[in-house]
């Protein structure tokens, strides 16, 4: 009789210390690492017509994720103006109206997350360049 008590004493204290090392691993801040991945963002701007440009340009980054599918976003003034996504090889174009001749217009794309869990973070950095209106 007194083996029965010892074993299920036994199964319950492994049972209890399997729980208390789950809660403790949910609890404690993950271990893995952190990558980001450097994007260039390129602008040029070319008038179409008296009251229209085209905005182009290229993303690039050593990792091919970041290239494809980003957002750009162009604006003048802190306004949105016109936007656009990256094609397979990082290249996009998108017409927009014409701001005044010599004002700054920015180019911007956000962050990219690639991958996020608790052990790994990989993302493409974001990054925005200005050019002076033609």
């Amino acid at each position: 009789m007194k083996s029965r008590g010892r074993g299920v004493g036994i199964r319950v204290t492994t049972a209890v210390a399997a729980i208390c090392a789950l809660g403790l691993a949910l609890a404690l801040p993950a271990t893995g690492h952190k990558v980001v991945y450097d994007t260039n963002l390129q602008l040029k701007i070319d008038t179409l017509t008296d009251t229209t440009d085209t905005f182009s340009g290229k993303v690039t980054s050593r990792r091919a994720a970041c290239t494809r599918g980003r957002v750009i976003t162009i604006t003048h003034a802190g306004v949105p103006i016109a936007t656009a996504t990256s094609d397979f090889a990082g290249n996009w174009t998108v017409t927009g109206p014409r701001p005044p001749k010599g004002d700054d217009v920015t180019a911007f794309t956000p962050k990219k997350v690639l991958k996020k869990n608790r052990k790994h973070r990989h993302r493409c950095a974001a990054d925005v360049v200005t050019h002076k209106a033609p």
